[in-house]
């Protein structure tokens, strides 16, 4: 007799919500109360999930903060492009100063 059990469809991105939800976590709740189940809960995902794409809380912690670092990094590098010498501006100016104004600005 065929027994009748539910089987989830893998969700492929499911690595990528659980990053994620790390971070949400960390805002919420500050690094240091992130629990796997916060992030679960988060991410809406098993718990089970935690442990399967993760060794454990540090390589999790450690691969979302690597994320944050990596977009932030893009988003200064993009605002950064954008930056040019004023017009008439003193000579010698590389733009250094302009871009340290922009960034205590924004």
């Amino acid at each position: 007799m065929k027994e009748n059990t539910v089987r989830r469809v893998n969700d492929p991105k499911r690595r990528e919500k659980i990053i994620q939800a790390t971070l949400e976590a960390v805002k919420i709740y500050g690094v240091h109360a992130v629990t796997h189940r916060k992030i679960a809960a988060i991410a809406q995902v098993p718990l089970g999930s935690m442990t399967y794409y993760f060794a454990g809380m540090d390589a999790l912690l450690s691969e979302a903060f690597t994320l944050f670092t990596e977009n932030m990094s893009r988003q200064y590098q993009d605002f950064f492009a954008q930056v040019t010498d004023a017009e008439g501006g003193v000579p010698g100016n590389n733009g250094n100063d302009l871009r340290l104004a922009a960034y205590d600005a924004g």
